[in-house]
């Protein structure tokens, strides 16, 4: 083969179906985070929760739990462009710094471990590593749950509001 590409066919056999549906995931979704900026939706909710929401350690934890719900059905990445810009205008509308808010996307988005499709190496572990959907959720709550005390707790102290 010229250039060492590969022919489709043999790219086809050798991966597995969950990574393609969360490579195709990633880049459908990504789309999304441009539209809420685009059409000002990330402004119109960021006012609704500033309006909603006084204090910002309250808006730190909701945002922060918004990342773990939404991160469990889309990829990471495609989680933080959704989240992130309601995030930074939250923040900004509250009159804080948005810093801690852009830290606590970028982390709790990554904390997907109830769900083999949380992250690339979750589908890769779970499809060729033979493990049960109750195996990720049996190992990855206990897991979660410290992780999520973990940022909930040390972002503000590094990053004040």
């Amino acid at each position: 083969m010229p250039c060492g590409h590969l022919r489709v066919l043999v790219v086809k056999r050798s991966l597995q179906r969950g990574f393609l549906v969360y490579d195709m995931d990633l880049c459908r979704h990504a789309e999304l985070g441009d539209a809420l900026q685009a059409t000002g939706a990330d402004k119109m909710l960021a006012g609704f929760l500033a309006q909603n929401i006084s204090s910002p350690l309250i808006l730190f934890i909701l945002i922060y739990m918004i990342c773990l719900l939404i991160t469990a059905f889309m990829s990471n990445g495609a989680s933080a462009g959704v989240v992130l810009p309601i995030a930074i205008s939250s923040a900004l509308a509250l009159g804080v710094n948005p810093l801690p808010y852009c830290t606590a996307v970028g982390i709790a988005v990554s904390l997907d471990f109830l769900m083999p499709f949380g992250s690339g190496p979750c589908i890769i572990a779970y499809e060729m590593g033979g493990y049960r959907y109750m195996d990720f959720v049996r190992k990855g709550l206990p897991l979660m749950i410290l992780c999520t005390l973990v940022g909930l707790i040390t972002i503000p102290i590094f990053f004040p509001f």
